[in-house]
């Protein structure tokens, strides 16, 4: 299994049309997974069709970061979006050696396999080769089995994430 970062133009075509199909399947059963908390690339990527050189750039300046894991074959298994915040000047205050989980999807036909847990342990790896010591991530409360996850990693929960409609 590999990890690999979207870098080339079918490289973001391969991965976003795999957000795409998960979005669909998942959106009743997950309603707020994909939905548009502000200037998220993937958002507007999903969104929108990248028609400039200047969409392509900004995916790709190191702010957000498109990854996969692929198999042997090439079957894309999974994929995450991080971010660095401080780099990106989003939020002052948090650690300059955090990274931000975003996004972290493993194909249905892979779960409960350990696919996801191997995944992330090559994203803990990838991550702490690039300087980062610290990942940070947010789930849906009632979101049982990704808790699981990434509690078996490493996570601790340290903050309540509330919201309201207004």
């Amino acid at each position: 299994m590999l990890i690999k970062q979207a870098e080339s133009d079918i490289e973001m075509y391969r991965v976003t049309t795999y957000i795409l199909e998960l979005q669909q399947s998942h959106s009743e059963q997950y309603p707020n997974l994909f939905r548009d908390y502000g200037d998220h690339a993937y958002y507007e990527l999903l969104s929108k069709q990248l028609d400039t050189e200047e969409d392509h750039e900004r995916l790709l300046d190191g702010r957000d970061v498109f990854l996969y894991f692929e198999d042997d074959d090439e079957n894309i298994l999974g994929c995450a979006l991080v971010q660095d915040r401080v780099r990106k000047n989003e939020f002052a205050f948090i650690d300059s050696e955090q990274l931000f989980v975003t996004c972290f999807i493993i194909d249905e036909a892979y779960r409960n396999k350990g696919i996801g847990k191997q995944c992330f342990v090559l994203l803990q790896g990838w991550s702490k080769a690039r300087g980062y010591k610290r990942l940070e991530l947010s789930v849906s409360h009632n979101n049982h089995s990704a808790i699981g996850l990434y509690k078996s990693v490493g996570f601790e929960k340290e903050m309540l994430y509330m919201s309201c409609e207004i």
